[in-house]
């Protein structure tokens, strides 16, 4: 397993084992196959190696785990529009491992909800989409973002919820300011952290049921 670990992307990333392309993220697996969330389809019936990086866990004996498998089916994720769902079958895979994969992918998904849901973050006067919400607490939120935005730099926003019986509201309305930006594994986008800018006391309320619904760590 030594020529397939990787240092520099994000757990459950989905890369291609030969050029170390980034492909997309873990979105579901089961027994016959994984689902993936893209930022472009990829050609059907056709074979790819691709590597799966593990969460650091004592359910692992290892960092990643290698995979063969044949995309069947794709179509546009229904609350990130500029992603793409990517059905593949599994060509090769090892029994141990995959099960290994399908147990702790389960238990990750119900505690960080957030690699799969991110949820629109809009410019306020505009409602142009700068990005999608990565983390959020009380204090701020990250933001995942294709633009470059300055330090310092106050903007208006709005947080689209998603339309389920726990939310009272669809949106939070906020002002932020800049405080920090990295880039993100995926070299097409950056994570911008954000401070709250006298956040009303209403919208508290609601911050914390998104961090108890979709699973947000508390990271600001």
């Amino acid at each position: 397993m030594a020529d397939t670990k990787i240092d520099s992307f994000s757990i459950f990333e989905v890369i291609d084992k030969h050029s170390r392309e980034h492909i997309g993220q873990l979105g579901d697996v089961s027994k016959d196959g994984i689902m993936l969330l893209t930022t472009k389809p990829l050609i059907l019936n056709q074979t790819r190696e691709v590597i799966i990086r593990l969460p650091a866990s004592d359910a692992f004996y290892q960092e990643v785990i290698p995979l063969d498998i044949d995309p069947l089916w794709v179509k546009p994720d229904e609350t990130q529009h500029e992603l793409y769902r990517v059905g593949c079958q599994f060509v090769k895979t090892d029994r141990a491992e995959l099960e290994m994969l399908i147990r702790q992918f389960g238990a990750k998904r119900s505690t960080r909800k957030n690699l799969l849901f991110y949820l629109d973050v809009l410019e306020k006067d505009s409602e142009e989409l700068l990005g999608h919400l990565g983390d959020i607490s009380d204090s701020g939120i990250m933001l995942i973002t294709s633009y470059t935005m300055p330090l310092g730099e106050s903007r208006d926003i709005i947080i689209k919820l998603p339309d389920i019986e726990e939310f009272t509201k669809q949106t939070i309305e906020a002002e932020v300011e800049i405080r920090w930006s990295r880039p993100d594994a995926n070299p097409e986008f950056n994570c911008v952290g954000c401070l709250f800018l006298n956040l009303a006391p209403e919208n508290k309320p609601l911050i914390k049921k998104v961090q108890e619904v979709l699973g947000f760590d508390d990271v600001l």
